[in-house]
């Protein structure tokens, strides 16, 4: 079997069978019969994986083989996921009737962005490097706009409603600030990786890092006045980590670890909301049916599914409240057990893995660096998930990637992973000696 025929079954049979499958289980089983929005999810599923297929066999340049297929699969687990939940949280007021219609047009137009951005990206020469401070001015922009404008829910105001659509930027300024800091970190890494030596004193280069701290502070300042703490975070790793990738100095890392220790225990002390958090991750039984529910019946779900699960639709992952955004990864522990919550991790770091390899085999500085980036918020991402959900770690407030329910995250993590695969046909091939 060629190269492009493993592409096409890993990309079509895999994720179409796996959600085939998964909507006949409830059926065989005594979990009541599969709910009619199980089965007609499988089409559009195997619609979907099947052009993303084609793209990945049509193009010339092979993009990176492992990096879509594992998003196809992690999106088949996402629509199964929302599919089970469905029917059960139809019963919640607060949340909307065609939840896995809208899922499914998410994750549809997050295939088209992911088959679109290469080619888009190629119409002009070096639009992340050339157009760094575009894409910084675009992401602060729209967090700006939502402060002002944007809709307050649950006292955050992340939501930008433009007619019936309604988007959250918060989840774009991870892309537009990594492109930036890739960008200027690659035009000034010398000058960043130096010192200022004042006499015997050995100081940071200081005038080089102010644009730097400038447009994370600025970044992460708008999302806590839009009390988006968990994206803040997210902001605030990414840059460190992307420093620490162009510098190779732990000094950096080293301060801003401290940093973070303080801010975060004087904010804890201070901000309501941060509290109640912390209390819920040293302990959620304080308040059981209050602030620590939402906590302690993901704790049951998970206790519930053992190694195994309780199996597709005999679980009762409704009862946490948020289940299908903030905690997905309790219900897939509750219905798919331990076994499946592995599974589930252990895609979103396969692709974090490959998207340091396409990283280490970029051809210049700002691709290397904004690969890097990339691949580390999905990774940092999933880390403040799975340890919010099982209690290692205070939530956050994040989804979970391509599993999740919610629109703009989805086009966010395909949007990432366009421009992964754009810097992978970028990036030089290794090619064995010809024999003669």
């Amino acid at each position: 079997m060629s190269g492009r025929s493993v592409d096409v079954v890993l990309l079509w049979l895999v994720p179409g069978l796996f959600v085939a499958v998964s909507a006949a289980l409830p059926a065989a089983t005594d979990a009541g019969g599969a709910h009619p929005s199980w089965w007609w999810v499988v089409f559009p599923a195997l619609l979907l994986a099947g052009g993303a297929s084609l793209y990945r066999v049509s193009t010339r340049r092979r993009p990176d083989p492992i990096l879509l297929p594992v998003a196809a699969v992690l999106s088949a687990v996402g629509l199964v996921v929302i599919a089970r939940l469905d029917p059960a949280l139809l019963r919640n007021p607060d949340v909307p009737d065609d939840l896995l219609l809208r899922h499914l047009v998410s994750v549809g137009l997050g295939v088209a962005v992911a088959c679109g951005t290469p080619l888009v990206l190629r119409l002009w020469a070096d639009p992340l490097g050339r157009y760094k401070y575009t894409w910084l001015v675009v992401g602060v922009g729209l967090l700006a706009l939502t402060l002002v404008f944007g809709q307050e829910i649950r006292g955050a105001r992340l939501w930008l409603r433009l007619g019936p659509v309604q988007v959250q930027p918060s989840e774009l300024i991870r892309i537009t600030l990594a492109v930036f800091l890739a960008g200027y970190l690659a035009d000034r890494r010398d000058l960043v990786s130096s010192d200022l030596r004042i006499g015997p004193i050995r100081l940071p280069p200081l005038p080089y890092l102010v644009p730097l701290a400038l447009a994370a502070l600025g970044s992460v300042s708008l999302l806590v006045l839009q009390n988006d703490l968990g994206t803040a975070l997210l902001l605030f790793a990414i840059t460190l980590t992307m420093l620490y990738v162009a510098t190779g100095q732990p000094r950096y890392v080293a301060i801003g670890m401290a940093t973070f220790a303080s801010t975060a225990w004087f904010a804890s002390a201070s901000v309501s909301r941060l509290g109640i958090r912390a209390q819920n991750w040293l302990d959620p039984w304080v308040d059981p049916i209050g602030s620590g529910f939402q906590q302690v019946q993901a704790e049951y779900a998970l206790a519930a599914g053992g190694v195994l699960g309780v199996g597709l639709g005999r679980g009762a992952p409704d009862r946490i409240p948020d289940v299908h955004t903030d905690f997905v990864l309790a219900a897939v522990g509750e219905e798919l057990g331990l076994a499946g919550t592995i599974a589930v991790v252990g895609l979103l770091l396969l692709y974090c893995w490959r998207g340091l390899v396409i990283a280490m085999q970029a051809p210049n500085g700002a691709e290397r660096f904004l690969a890097a980036g990339l691949a580390t918020s999905v990774a940092i991402q999933t880390l403040l998930i799975a340890g919010g959900v099982a209690r290692l770690l205070p939530l956050t407030g994040l989804t979970l990637p391509f599993v999740s329910y919610g629109g703009t995250a989805m086009l966010a993590n395909f949007l990432v992973t366009g421009m992964l695969l754009t810097i992978s046909t970028a990036a030089p091939r290794s090619s064995a000696p010809r024999r003669r």
